[in-house]
């Protein structure tokens, strides 16, 4: 047996209007819509303002910052108005890759390896850093 007419689940829980509460119909839908205020909150005048005290942050020595990453601060320990001004020289000064130094040499297996300097081609990564400290 097959049914004639084809109902959604919605239709289950809508009212019908009618002609005698068609107008309650649609006071109630205006009901559902949330009213927004927006309240702004008062702005402090100029005249009843207190004078803010500002405290200079403390003054960091970027001549003398270490150009080894071993020796570096760490960036979260600078005060915060400072830490763009510290992260620029870094980027300035480049990555620490000492040419001079002599690689210590560290047993793999029954080979001896080390760091080659050949890596620092600034054509193949220009980004490494090797902490001759650490």
């Amino acid at each position: 047996m097959k049914r004639s007419n084809k109902r959604d689940i919605s239709s289950f829980f809508t009212k019908k209007p009618t002609t005698e509460n068609a107008s309650q119909v649609q006071t109630s839908e205006e009901n559902l819509i949330p009213e927004i205020n927006i309240t702004r909150a008062p702005q402090p005048s100029a005249q009843g303002s207190s004078p803010s005290v500002t405290i200079p942050p403390p003054v960091v020595d970027i001549v003398n910052l270490s150009h080894d990453p071993g020796k570096r601060k760490k960036l979260i320990d600078f005060h915060p108005n400072e830490r763009d001004l510290v992260r620029r020289m870094y980027i300035q000064r480049g990555p620490c890759q000492p040419v001079d130094h002599v690689f210590p040499k560290t047993l793999f297996g029954t080979k001896e390896r080390r760091f080659n300097v050949k890596w620092f081609d600034s054509s193949w990564r220009p980004w490494l850093e090797y902490s001759v400290f650490k």
